[in-house]
């Protein structure tokens, strides 16, 4: 794994680079680590990339319970006027899960601020996440059910 500073300065490169050739909006997944409060409340990262990218991409698979109207991304709607994207979403297939529960939070977290663009399933066919099994030869009919009726606002 690259240090924080080189892994930015490749990135910064690189994110020139296209741009140049290019009008296609760029971003990094998941510029903070750990819970995801930690990701949307880290203003100097956020800071920090923000001449790099055009909008942030998290990753949201263990979510708190979020209600209906939940104010949760205040705290990033103070720290950046970037766009937000979680890029990759979903609940496990582990036996116990409120599946229900997890893309209700998902969704209730996506409808909480108009700066949410968008949420991206994390695969088809992937670990614990995805919608069918590893093999790709059987759906998972009760996952596949609760994601049908997932509806983020944007």
């Amino acid at each position: 794994q690259l240090p924080e500073p080189v892994a930015y300065g490749f990135i910064a490169r690189w994110a020139s680079t296209i741009r140049n050739e290019t009008n296609l909006p760029l971003s990094v997944s998941d510029i903070h680590t750990g819970e995801l409060i930690d990701k949307i409340t880290d203003r100097a990262a956020m800071s920090r990339w923000r001449e790099v990218v055009d909008f942030f991409d998290i990753h949201v698979y263990r979510p708190p319970n979020i209600s209906a109207g939940s104010n949760f991304l205040a705290p990033y709607e103070l720290a950046t006027d970037v766009p937000l994207v979680f890029g990759e979403a979903g609940a496990s297939r582990d036996e116990g899960i409120d599946r229900v529960g997890v893309y209700r939070s998902i969704e209730n977290l996506a409808n909480s601020s108009d700066r949410v663009r968008g949420v991206y399933q994390w695969g088809l066919i992937n670990d614990e996440y995805g919608l069918m099994t590893e093999n790709g030869r059987v759906r998972q009919d009760d996952v596949i059910a609760v994601w049908r009726s997932f509806e983020p606002r944007n």
